[in-house]
């Protein structure tokens, strides 16, 4: 059976691997997250780029 591309991590990614997850992670779950971060914190002060980029940041890849 060919293995399919995933990401995991407990306690979220952090900065050094943010590209990873927009890369391989689900877009759905990617969407997900990045609501519900701004439903909490619309400002963005919290934790501010270490997980997933704010709603209306474009990604660089």
């Amino acid at each position: 059976m060919p293995s399919t591309p995933h990401f995991s991590a407990e306690h979220g990614v952090g900065r050094s691997k943010k590209h990873l997850l927009e890369r391989y992670g689900d877009v759905g779950r990617i969407a997900a997250m990045r609501r519900i971060k701004a439903a909490f914190d619309p400002a963005g002060i919290i934790n501010a780029g270490a997980n997933v980029r704010p709603l209306e940041e474009k990604s660089a890849s």
